[in-house]
């Protein structure tokens, strides 16, 4: 063998095995670790969907058990994407934020996040408004145009706290109802006050009039839910996650 193809041997070689290893990586950077469950949701016009919802992020290149915190290289880009079909039309989308409210009013579905935003150099909640097309395109809307009749979170509750049963407490002589998610989201629909502004304190959670929830209860919402119905917007897990 010649010096020169040793020469070409050595560098080549070496090449090959960097050239895999570095595929292999990418591989690993771009390979995403998923969570299922389902969800069963009646919507205000009596109709049933079922909600897939999918946890995501990228798996670590590595992770190194220790004491507080753990060492991990790589991973994160966390998404949550949710599906569903409806009227034989399949849906998508990426939850903006943590999805709060997926509701059926005109032939639209609409949807309500908490997102969190930078308000005043400090990272604050925000409640953010949507309408999502047939085409799954989740499109940004005014709270003005969110109808006020399905203002009743449904989702964050299976997902975080599925032993609270607010969304079928309806009932503004209750003090859990008036600090409730739901309660904030109804002022800032109709008064428009900010739901940053709505966080309450560190000992004093912030508690909404009880005359104003009344009056929108009868307004918005008696006319188009009944108590059996609102027990019913309450979603069900159909299976929990695997």
């Amino acid at each position: 063998m010649s010096k020169k193809r040793r020469i070409m041997k050595r560098v080549i070689i070496p090449c090959i095995i960097l050239l895999v290893i570095m595929i292999l990586l990418l591989l690993q950077i771009i390979k995403r670790s998923h969570r299922y469950w389902y969800v069963s949701q009646q919507l205000i016009n009596g109709d049933l969907i079922e909600l897939k919802f999918d946890s995501n992020s990228r798996k670590p290149l590595f992770s190194f058990p220790g004491r507080h915190p753990s060492i991990i290289i790589g991973g994160g880009d966390y998404r949550l994407d949710i599906y569903f079909i409806y009227k034989k039309l399949e849906y998508h989308f990426n939850s903006p934020g943590s999805t709060v409210l997926i509701n059926y009013w005109d032939n639209q579905f609409y949807i309500v996040s908490v997102a969190w935003e930078s308000i005043d150099n400090e990272r604050r909640p925000i409640l953010k408004f949507y309408i999502l097309g047939n085409k799954s395109r989740l499109k940004e809307i005014e709270p003005e145009k969110f109808p006020k009749s399905i203002a009743i979170p449904n989702i964050e509750y299976i997902r975080n706290y599925p032993e609270i049963e607010e969304p079928r407490l309806i009932n503004p002589d209750l003090k859990k109802f008036r600090i409730s998610l739901i309660a904030r989201l109804w002022l800032r629909l109709e008064k428009g006050v900010p739901y940053h502004k709505t966080e309450g304190g560190l000992f004093k959670l912030y508690e909404v009039d009880k005359e104003f929830l009344i009056e929108y209860k009868q307004k918005y919402i008696d006319p188009y839910w009944t108590e059996e119905s609102l027990k019913k917007n309450y979603p069900e897990i159909i299976q929990k996650e695997k």
